[in-house]
């Protein structure tokens, strides 16, 4: 369906240069583009507080270790633990996941729209760094 839509708004017959086609309109796969908005959600919640519900449920929180460790600076989240592939589907074990696999150059972007923009050069179609992170999720 991504390749048919890519094809008529590129008014490009056949399917051949597709990839090629989503790199020229910046469009991300499917699974990259959920991932995507995953981190995108973290990244908000973390530095306004909003959506109050994930903010104030406690679904996301920092990763505090005993120990004084180097991962300690890391801005890392805790990811619990979920017996169930279906459990780590959920956003409270996905998000953390997703956001521990960002490069910290990624994470500590000051604005939303510098994130953004960090996100989708790291997670392109050309350099797919996020699909491993589908084989933990699913």
């Amino acid at each position: 369906m991504l390749s048919t839509a890519t094809c008529l708004i590129s008014q490009q017959p056949g399917t051949p240069s597709v990839p090629y086609l989503m790199d020229m309109l910046h469009w991300l796969p499917i699974r990259d583009w959920i991932d995507f908005k995953v981190a995108t959600v973290t990244y908000r919640t973390l530095s306004s507080g909003h959506p109050a519900y994930l903010f104030y449920c406690e679904l996301i929180s920092p990763y505090h270790p005993s120990l004084s460790l180097r991962s300690s600076n890391q801005l890392l989240l805790t990811v619990p633990r979920a017996n169930l592939t279906i459990g780590q589907r959920a956003f409270f074990y996905s998000s953390p996941v997703i956001r521990n696999a960002i490069p910290l150059s990624v994470r500590d972007a000051l604005s939303i729209s510098t994130f953004k923009h960090r996100l989708k050069s790291f997670s392109t179609p050309l350099s797919p760094n996020l699909h491993h992170l589908l084989l933990l999720v699913t």
